[in-house]
């Protein structure tokens, strides 16, 4: 399976077909080739606003991530690696880069703005 945005662009690498045992924050280590869903809270993500009406996010691996997908790391989107917004190529806020030092090194997705596409292409 790879995760694409609605308008056909793949985000990320083959990864399994089931979501794996729900991903622990506190573990911080989402394993990669799996994807999870986690509940959306307060604090689980930089700008509320965007996810303040989801229910669950879906939780991809930093390793799993099509390298073309992520922004180079610029002063100001991060301490050390990215904590930046994922927005696609045809302007689509799709979730965002959890990859900092103090972060979890993943990306959360917004369910209803990707699809989960389990055909091989």
């Amino acid at each position: 399976m790879i995760i694409t945005c609605k308008c056909g662009e793949p985000l990320t690498n083959k990864i399994g077909y089931k979501a794996s045992p729900r991903f622990d924050k506190e573990d911080s280590n989402m394993l990669a080739g799996s994807f999870s869903y986690i509940k959306c809270s307060r604090g689980i993500v930089w700008d509320q606003d965007k996810y303040i009406k989801q229910k669950k996010l879906i939780v991809v691996a930093k390793e799993d991530i099509l390298q073309e997908q992520v922004p180079k790391f610029e002063t100001g989107m991060g301490c050390c690696d990215l904590d930046w917004e994922w927005v696609c190529s045809c302007g689509e806020y799709l979730g965002h880069f959890n990859f900092d030092c103090w972060q979890e090194k993943c990306a959360t997705l917004i369910p209803d703005k990707i699809v989960l596409c389990y055909k091989n292409k």
